[in-house]
């Protein structure tokens, strides 16, 4: 890793300037879905924590002689 170059910078492979200077026109959102009522009452709320696993592990303790 060169020294000059922040980690996260190679980490994110892409290129924020050229995203940054991008102008969003009418045409592009266009391609986009209208949200229809139905569509938010199927949606799930992620708050953004990792899903509980069902399995989960428990400690034991193991006397061996």
């Amino acid at each position: 890793m060169s020294a000059n170059k922040s980690a996260s910078a190679q980490k994110l492979g892409s290129d924020l300037k050229k995203v940054d200077a991008h102008v969003i026109h009418a045409d592009e959102y266009e391609a986009l879905p209208e949200i229809t009522h139905e569509m938010l009452a199927t949606a799930t709320v992620n708050k953004g924590r990792r899903p509980k696993f069902v399995n989960t592990r428990k400690l034991i303790s193991l006397r061996l002689p």
